[in-house]
């Protein structure tokens, strides 16, 4: 779990946008420094500026935009049950049944 990181975006004290990585969580707090520059960034732009900051990859890079909607359309990695349900829940990680996560953003709006 060492790398593992989740970044939500909670607007109204609602869970708009998760995104969930199994690598490179450490540099989490780059991309919500990016997002907080770039408020009105929306999912795809995230996911592409994750890429681009080397957070996850094709196999452990999800972002949700509700609790069954995510990016990208055709991951490699299916996300199990614990990402439809924890979704509302900003600071879960659904990879790990515990939901703790290593590296942690929430970003208010």
């Amino acid at each position: 779990m060492a790398t593992q990181g989740v970044l939500s975006i909670v607007e109204d004290g609602i869970v708009i946008l998760k995104l969930v990585t199994g690598s490179e969580g450490m540099r989490i707090p780059e991309l919500r420094d990016w997002i907080e520059d770039y408020p009105k960034a929306d999912a795809a732009a995230i996911y592409d500026k994750a890429f681009e900051f080397g957070i996850g990859g094709d196999e452990s890079l999800i972002v949700q935009l509700t609790s069954i909607k995510h990016l990208p359309k055709k991951a490699k990695l299916i996300p199990g049950s614990l990402y439809e349900k924890q979704f509302y829940n900003p600071t879960f990680n659904p990879r790990w049944c515990s939901g703790e996560s290593d590296y942690l953003a929430v970003i208010e709006r």
